[in-house]
């Protein structure tokens, strides 16, 4: 709903959710259904009772758990991303640079130029040592990839596998092509 340009959320069953009181106002859901309104440089996680969950100087991109109370986002600080509690902590510290996917229990991050993944707790899973990355279509693997030593395959299920340095990769869901020389190689 739009009311003197401040946007809200009325529901099909014809319920307030959000009122409009928000420069923008999106849906989210993980488990529950969640609004995210942002005022200015502001951004507020509000329940389905308009209740403020939690709110943060930034943008959040995504809610990625919810669980035992506990909401965890993406979200940015100073325009460096890392993952917030709604607990008021940051459970991975805003240090980098882009948010490429949550893949499982994994995120797959760019720090400076670099690639890599990080648990949700911060622990590196793949190092930051790929210069492109690109995921299947049906978000089951991420493939790491421009790295002079090998390329890597993180699955979401947290298994890897690695294979040789190429530069070309094309990610199908159930299997990876990529450039081997002048022939084209698939891992299936």
């Amino acid at each position: 709903v739009l009311q003197d340009t401040k946007k809200g959320i009325i529901g099909r069953d014809y319920v307030l959710y959000v009122p409009p009181t928000y420069d923008e106002v999106r849906v989210m859901v993980c488990k529950d259904t969640f609004f995210v309104g942002r005022k200015e440089d502001m951004s507020y996680i509000l329940n389905m009772k308009n209740q403020t969950i939690s709110q943060i100087r930034g943008n959040v991109i995504d809610i990625i758990s919810n669980e035992n109370g506990e909401i965890s986002y993406i979200a940015d600080s100073m325009l460096n991303y890392g993952v917030r509690s709604s607990k008021d902590y940051w459970k991975i510290k805003p240090e980098y640079f882009e948010v490429f996917s949550v893949l499982g229990n994994n995120i797959i991050l760019r720090k400076e130029k670099k690639w890599g993944a990080v648990d949700m707790n911060g622990k590196e899973v793949i190092p930051f040592d790929y210069e492109k990355v690109i995921g299947a279509a049906d978000k089951s693997y991420v493939v790491f990839f421009g790295n002079k030593k090998q390329s890597m395959i993180l699955k979401s299920d947290a298994s890897t596998l690695s294979f040789p340095s190429t530069d070309r990769v094309l990610a199908i869901n159930d299997y990876v092509e990529y450039k081997m020389k002048k022939e084209n190689v698939r891992l299936y």
